[in-house]
């Protein structure tokens, strides 16, 4: 409760319609105001790609906006997130809430903590959050010859292991996290 801001929120199904453009529609026509001054997002963790979520969220806001917020996790089991708005928790549930007004502020930070070891090496084969393959090796073949004994405790164990990436030379890193693991396929 604030004595100044008004807040909105919008709940989406992500299960029950699983496009992200949808989405972000929804968001927009539910939240969108000349005085919105953010959005927070608490979104499940199991069905989605939060990056893509972001993405969308910043077309719909035209970019002039902070986003914040979060995936939900079940620490290191990887199977099932849960999220509610007034209501119980459920699987497949994204929050957004609206802060609206002249009497709120934002501003962030960031600073990580991890360090790269091992060679840089170049992603060879993708497709969005998929990591197919390293050089010429498969992906999760490589990534278990790092993490030696922990490898049999994929994919709960990856949270200690992220991966250090960037798109370019000129680029800064960003460190992401293994979501899952394809032992099929050999893919994270």
């Amino acid at each position: 409760e604030f004595e100044q801001t008004q807040i909105k929120t919008s709940m989406i199904d992500i299960i029950s319609n699983a496009s992200l453009y949808d989405l972000g529609h929804k968001i927009k026509e539910d939240l969108w105001a000349e005085d919105l001054k953010s959005l927070l997002v608490l979104s499940e963790g199991s069905n989605v790609n939060g990056t893509e979520l972001i993405d969308e969220l910043i077309v719909q806001t035209h970019n002039n906006i902070p986003i914040f917020g979060g995936l939900a996790g079940d620490e290191y089991n990887f199977e099932k997130t849960i999220v509610g708005l007034n209501e119980d928790a459920t699987a497949g549930k994204i929050v957004v809430i609206g802060f609206y007004g002249n009497h709120i502020h934002f501003g962030f930070g960031s600073e990580g903590g991890w360090s790269d070891f091992g060679p840089e090496r170049e992603v060879t084969q993708s497709k969005q959050n998929v990591l197919y393959k390293i050089g010429d090796r498969h992906a999760l073949d490589l990534y278990k010859d790092y993490l030696g004994k922990y490898a049999k405790e994929l994919p709960g164990s990856s949270l200690y292991f992220p991966l250090s990436m960037r798109e370019k030379d000129s680029n800064t890193s960003v460190v992401r996290t293994i979501l899952s693991i394809d032992e099929e396929n050999k893919t994270m």
